[in-house]
């Protein structure tokens, strides 16, 4: 990255922060897909609601990530027909839930080593 220039600064925070929002959003659907909110737009109003998300949420957001956890073997969907419309829910795999567990060690740990990292800026 070169300091040269604001751009190229404001750009590789944009690729940082997309890059943290989309791996954050993952493991919120997955936290919300094991507490039982098993279809997008429950886990949407219920991310909505909580005043610990970090960053505004669209539908499309939540389906892409959804989609992506879905290829990676994470989740697993099913359809069913409720009021006409076909409304597809997902459930965690093993693999889903081992990534949970793995992520939360590694979250942990990076918050440990970000405290003891701003600690000697005081």
């Amino acid at each position: 990255m070169k300091v040269d220039g604001n751009r190229e600064i404001i750009d590789e925070k944009s690729r940082i922060g997309s890059s943290m929002k989309k791996g954050i959003l993952k493991l919120m659907l997955m936290r919300a897909i094991a507490k039982g909110n098993d279809y997008p737009y429950a886990i949407l109003k219920i991310l909505k609601q909580h005043r610990h998300v970090p960053f505004q949420i669209t539908k499309n957001e939540i389906y892409n990530a959804l989609n992506a956890l879905e290829k990676r073997g994470y989740v697993k969907s099913s359809s069913a027909l409720i009021g006409g419309k076909v409304q597809k829910h997902y459930k965690l795999t093993p693999q889903g839930r081992s990534m949970v567990h793995r992520s939360k060690r590694i979250i942990l740990q990076l918050i440990k080593e970000m405290k003891l990292l701003v600690s000697e800026f005081e």
